[in-house]
């Protein structure tokens, strides 16, 4: 017995997109799961916290392409550039993200950066970040 022909055409008319829904809160200081739920742009935040926390490929729970790669001890001016273009395609990883702009740079101790962006979300909107991030030179 034949299977029925795919009709390409009804078939083309649909995008299959991933929808994230709710997602436990992390208390980061702590380390814990917290007993409630976020959602919407809290859960996209801690998303973005969590993927910035980790160093590609060296989690067992994530794949090879979640979180940042390291960056190696590099002049400032390209240190910046760099973490930026780090930034952007790791929270990319994010279905519900399309991108990052509006990097400002600051450093309030030695080995301390703290960046400040806007993530671009897939619908559109925009969430002010700001992470603190660790500087290898």
């Amino acid at each position: 017995m034949a299977l029925p022909a795919l009709d390409y055409e009804l078939y083309q008319e649909y995008k299959i997109k991933s929808m994230p829904g709710k997602t436990w809160k992390i208390d980061l200081e702590k380390g814990r799961i917290k007993s409630e739920q976020i959602d919407g742009d809290e859960a996209i935040l801690q998303a973005v916290k969590l993927i910035l926390m980790t160093a590609r490929g060296t989690s067992e729970i994530y794949s090879e392409n979640y979180g940042t790669d390291e960056l190696l001890r590099i002049d400032r001016s390209i240190f910046e550039i760099e973490l930026q273009n780090n930034i952007i395609e790791a929270i990319k990883q994010d279905d519900r993200i399309s991108g990052a702009d509006g990097f400002v740079f600051s450093y309030p101790e030695k080995n301390k950066c703290l960046v400040s962006f806007n993530i671009i979300k897939e619908d559109g909107g925009t969430i002010e970040s700001e992470e603190e991030m660790d500087v290898p030179y």
